[in-house]
């Protein structure tokens, strides 16, 4: 997966993006259910709350293990603070 995330004034959001590529309309929402809900695990934390995150599902996320998704997400999320907070585009 791919995340992009802005900074924003109010409470941050989240949207995902899957196209057809991933798979059916089955397997593209099921990705998105999971997507939302690591996202949804993890809102809360003073990070999430001052950036809007769009994540980008790759084809990988449809059959990769609960316990992948979340190890990848985490590393996506981290390296997106640090790149906010170092002020990287």
């Amino acid at each position: 997966m791919v995340l992009f995330a802005f900074k924003t004034e109010g409470d941050g959001c989240f949207g995902v993006t899957a196209t057809k590529r991933i798979g059916g309309a089955v397997v593209r929402s099921r990705v998105k259910r999971r997507l939302r809900e690591l996202y949804r695990l993890r809102r809360e934390t003073r990070f999430l709350r001052s950036v809007d995150v769009v994540a980008n599902a790759r084809t990988s996320c449809a059959t990769a293990p609960w316990a992948v998704l979340e190890r990848d997400f985490d590393d996506c999320l981290e390296r997106l603070r640090a790149r906010i907070e170092t002020g990287r585009p």
